[in-house]
């Protein structure tokens, strides 16, 4: 067999640009990203009070009240910040809340996503992940999410789907970390 270089090198450069190529698609699929690890970088917006109201009914924002103020506290607003986007049609707001503060954990947080409906806020979504990603793919009519969580051997990408009136787990895949 003989080395040829000049097939090596073409057979490096393809690879290297599909490799770029997949990775460019997957770019593109993701329309807004959020992260444990930093604050909501989209335009931030103010949490309605409707949706406020469940999150201080949340199990995990009543735990963490507990641990930090005692049971008759008032929750901070300073626990959570807000994005506003639009899962279906720019005629609703819809809410992902991420939570902030003694709602993070190790390395990850809480995140909620909320459609309104005039007043009435529908929880979607409730998930605790790293980084939540809303898709440009449409499921049903509504974007696809994304939950990505971490260990120190593997990455999970759970991926949900609107079901009924509210967001449900369709598809999950692991990959080790190399």
């Amino acid at each position: 067999m003989t080395f040829r270089p000049k097939a090596l090198l073409a057979a490096i450069f393809v690879l290297t640009f599909l490799a770029g190529q997949v990775a460019a698609q997957r770019a593109e699929k993701v329309r807004w990203q959020f992260s444990a690890e930093g604050a909501i970088s989209y335009p931030k917006a103010s949490i309605p009070h409707e949706v406020f109201r469940i999150l201080e009914q949340d199990d995990g924002v009543r735990a963490a009240l507990e641990a930090q103020n005692g049971p008759n506290k008032e929750t901070p607003h300073t626990w959570f910040q807000a994005s506003s986007i639009h899962l279906k049609d720019s005629n609703e707001d819809d809410f992902v809340v991420q939570g902030t503060g003694p709602i993070l954990g190790a390395n990850v947080t809480t995140f909620w996503v909320f459609r309104m409906t005039g007043d009435k806020a529908t929880l979607l979504l409730k998930v605790i992940a790293h980084d939540l990603l809303v898709k440009s793919t449409r499921r049903n009519g509504y974007l696809a999410i994304d939950a990505v969580s971490a260990t120190a051997s593997t990455v999970t990408t759970t991926s949900f789907e609107i079901k009924g009136n509210s967001y449900a787990k369709y598809h999950e895949r692991t990959e080790q970390i190399q």
